[in-house]
């Protein structure tokens, strides 16, 4: 009993050991493509060209994106809290990775083979998008 007790530590011990220099590794080949957080937090936003009359009314918009930059205060505490529930229910509770999101999105994986539901934090959509 004690030998199965010594060879599930050491195993513990050496999966621990294993992941940490994988994540380790995973960081040191990642670091140096990673944009700095200076250039995060100054993200310009793509505005749509606006062509407008010469008695300012508006004649057309050009550009991809539809976006009109607002401060974070302008967003309805409503919207905030809708948005929240229905992306990360559990987003004041993690520090953006939400391992039991991603242990349910994983199991249900492999029960089912197809995506019955994703195990992605607000967070993380935001960081892919970016």
């Amino acid at each position: 009993m004690i030998r199965l007790l010594k060879f599930i530590w050491w195993s513990c011990v050496a999966v621990f050991c294993g992941l940490l220099l994988s994540f380790s590794g995973a960081f040191l080949y990642l670091s140096p493509t990673l944009p700095s957080v200076e250039s995060l937090r100054l993200v310009q936003l793509q505005i749509p060209l606006r062509v407008y009359s010469s008695d300012a009314k508006l004649i057309a918009e050009f550009g991809e994106m539809r976006r009109s930059p607002i401060r974070f205060d302008e967003i309805p505490k409503e919207f905030i809290s809708a948005l929240l529930a229905a992306e990360d229910d559990n987003f004041a509770n993690h520090y953006g990775v939400d391992v039991t999101s991603l242990m349910r999105a994983a199991t249900q994986l492999l029960k089912s083979g197809q995506i019955q539901s994703g195990g992605s934090t607000i967070t993380m959509q935001v960081a892919k998008n970016f």
